[in-house]
């Protein structure tokens, strides 16, 4: 194997920065300029610097017109009659696809971020398809079928597992054959492959930064929507009216769709990778902003995932030492207001509270494993009338245990375990670190509650896919010679600073 393929992302994005700042043909010892060719260049740099801030304006006012254009679209298919909006749904799906095969398909994928982040459900609140789900299965056929290739090492190694996960629990499809179990069988690979291939595509384009900032900027709006909420409550009934929040608009949510989806983007702006080009005055009040949200929503789950996070990220990047220590008292701090939480629910006198009920759920579910403890009862039998039970295990063990079993069980461990292996020893710590770190998020949350939940199964797979777009996007940049003519971007990210010569 050639040497050059063990170049490290840091090794790989200097080099693509070093002939970015350099020049064609231009190296840093090579001869100096005269005058007039140094009036000239001063004279070009001046219209470089001008032209890119307006593109970047461009790109901004873009991105802010997208997520509100998107939560409108949103809050209107909810509004309308069910069949309405499913014809509307995929009549714009259809003109967004034939609109991307003229140009750059995996376009369609980015822009569409906001959408992705929506749990209404199309044809009603009956239905079982959300936005999110039907979305993403138009997007992976685009992108599976016009997108880029070849795929990369570490993608094809996340894609296998997958793939492992889904031989493992094909079986219970078989045992237990009813409808709903064999669809979901295949939503579960949509949650999983879909999400790693359409993020992936998204990155690997040079779209990394894009994506990332639609997401922030779409769950910034749900955390301001959130606080909004909370103050009304304590404006008509002081802090002592201050309950649950549940949000009706843009779509509906609950207080753990609300908390994840906001504990995703506060890791990821916490994390503030290299390339994702937010400067940290930019992300510092983000982060304190979803992570009031997220406080607001009271999801326990969210809060404690993002705790973890900030732990790892902080012990991994050196550079993040500074910042780490700064955020030790209200990292601290939502740990106890967490135990205070659980403390005071079990000393209430009411038995139906969620950690009593909870305790109800996991000895119910246990008995449900124990009907078929190889092969599980299939997934959702909660919905199959079959059983006396009827909810989803509110714990990731018991719900992949009762529906696939110990086989499903060892390829669900495996799949999991695998996607964080790879992604911290196969990529450099600029991306593999925040891939890692929204993958175990989502693990922690499973503990706590549902698992298989539609965006927030898809989600963080979806960021740890631009993750190792980002960094193979950068790797195919420092040699252009390894990618296809139409895979070379115009510039490549940086995990280091530019390399001035003089």
């Amino acid at each position: 194997m050639s040497p050059r393929r063990h170049l490290g992302g840091r090794a790989l994005a200097t080099r693509a920065v070093t002939t970015r700042a350099t020049g064609p043909g231009l190296t840093p010892g090579g001869p100096a300029l005269d005058g007039s060719a140094r009036d000239g260049s001063a004279r070009g740099g001046s219209a470089q610097v001008v032209e890119q801030a307006r593109r970047r304006t461009e790109v901004a006012a873009s991105m802010v017109v997208v997520v509100i254009g998107s939560l409108a679209l949103i809050a209107a298919l909810g509004v309308v009659l069910p069949v309405a909006g499913v014809v509307a749904a995929t009549v714009l799906g259809l003109a967004a696809v034939l609109v991307a095969a003229r140009s750059e398909p995996v376009a369609l994928a980015v822009w569409s971020m906001p959408l992705l982040l929506s749990v209404q459900r199309l044809g009603g609140e009956d239905a079982s398809l959300s936005m999110s789900d039907a979305l993403l299965f138009v997007l992976f056929w685009v992108v599976a079928l016009l997108g880029p290739r070849p795929l990369s090492p570490v993608l094809r190694s996340l894609m296998w597992l997958t793939v492992v996960y889904q031989a493992a629990t094909i079986l219970t499809v078989l045992v237990n054959p009813y409808p709903s179990n064999l669809i979901e069988w295949f939503h579960t690979w949509l949650l999983t492959a879909a999400a790693i291939l359409v993020g992936w595509a998204a990155g690997v384009r040079g779209y990394a930064t894009k994506a990332l900032t639609l997401l922030i900027l779409t769950t910034a709006a749900i955390s301001v929507l959130t606080l909004a909420a909370v103050a009304q409550m304590v404006a008509q009934g002081g802090l002592g009216a201050v309950v649950e929040v549940y949000l009706d608009w843009p779509w509906a949510m609950h207080k753990n769709v609300i908390g994840t989806l906001l504990a995703f983007t506060a890791i990821v702006v916490y994390a503030r990778p290299p390339w994702l080009h937010w400067p940290r005055w930019a992300t510092t009040p983000m982060f304190w902003l979803l992570s009031a949200g997220m406080a607001a929503s009271q999801s326990r789950q969210a809060i404690i995932s993002v705790v973890v996070a900030v732990v790892l990220i902080a012990l991994r990047q050196s550079s993040m030492a500074r910042r780490s220590k700064a955020i030790v008292v209200p990292v601290f701090a939502a740990m106890v207001g967490v135990m205070l939480m659980v403390v005071a629910q079990f000393s209430e006198a009411n038995a139906f509270n969620s950690v009593y009920q909870r305790m109800d759920w996991y000895a119910q579910s246990t008995d449900v494993w124990l009907m078929n403890p190889w092969f599980g009862m299939g997934n959702r039998w909660w919905y199959t009338g079959l059983l006396n039970e009827e909810f989803q295990p509110p714990q990731a063990i018991l719900e992949v245990l009762s529906t696939t079993g110990i086989f499903g069980m060892i390829g669900f461990v495996i799949m999991l375990g695998g996607f964080m292996v790879v992604l911290w020893y196969r990529l450099p710590p600029e991306y593999g670190t925040l891939a890692v770190a929204v993958v175990l998020a989502r693990v922690v949350q499973g503990q706590l509650d549902q698992f298989w939940v539609t965006v927030q199964v898809s989600m963080p797979l979806l960021i740890a896919g631009i993750c190792v777009g980002a960094y193979d996007w950068a790797a195919r940049s420092a040699r252009p010679s390894d990618a296809s003519p139409d895979e070379q971007p115009e510039t490549a990210p940086s995990s280091q600073p530019a390399l001035v010569t003089r």
